[in-house]
C-alpha cells in the first residue's frame, strides 16, 4: 500500500514536471519561446522562492491555469534562487511574479507581482491575451 501511495505521488510530480518545466537559464527561456511559436502559443513564466509563503498559496492556482490553457499556453516556472541571472535578464524585482511572452517574437505581454489576493487579475490578463 504505501508502495502504490509513493508510486503515484512520482507520477503526480512527474506528470507537474511535464506540464510546467523549469526554466534555468536565458538559453532554456528563448527555446520555450522558440517552441511556442511554432505552435502560435504564449509563454507564461512564474517565478517564486522555496522560501515564499505567498509563492506556495498561489502554487495551486498557477498548476490550475496550466490545466486549464495547457491547449494554448506553454507554463513554466523559475525559482529565484536556482536561476538568479535569468531572473537579472527578465528584470524580476519580486516573487511571486507571473511574466507572458508572445513566444512568436518574445515580446513581453504582461508581468505581475502576484500576491494569492491579486491571482484573478493575473488569470485574467492571460486569458485575455490567449484571446487576442
Amino acid at each position: 500500500e504505501a508502495a502504490k501511495v509513493s508510486e503515484d505521488i512520482r507520477a503526480v510530480s512527474r506528470n507537474y514536471t511535464e506540464l510546467v518545466p523549469t526554466l534555468l537559464t536565458m538559453d532554456d527561456f528563448v527555446a520555450a519561446n522558440l517552441r511556442a511559436a511554432g505552435g502560435n502559443r504564449l509563454v507564461v513564466v512564474k517565478f517564486y522562492s522555496k522560501q515564499c509563503r505567498a509563492c506556495l498559496r498561489i502554487a495551486a492556482k498557477y498548476r490550475r491555469l496550466a490545466l486549464d490553457l495547457h491547449d494554448s499556453v506553454d507554463c513554466y516556472e523559475v525559482e529565484s534562487s536556482a536561476a538568479p541571472t535569468l531572473c537579472q535578464r527578465l528584470d524580476v524585482e519580486q516573487v511571486p511574479s507571473v511574466q507572458i511572452f508572445d513566444g512568436e517574437d518574445i515580446t513581453r505581454l504582461g508581468m505581475f507581482v502576484c500576491k494569492p489576493t491579486d491571482w484573478k487579475r493575473v488569470d485574467a490578463k492571460v486569458s485575455q491575451s490567449v484571446s487576442e
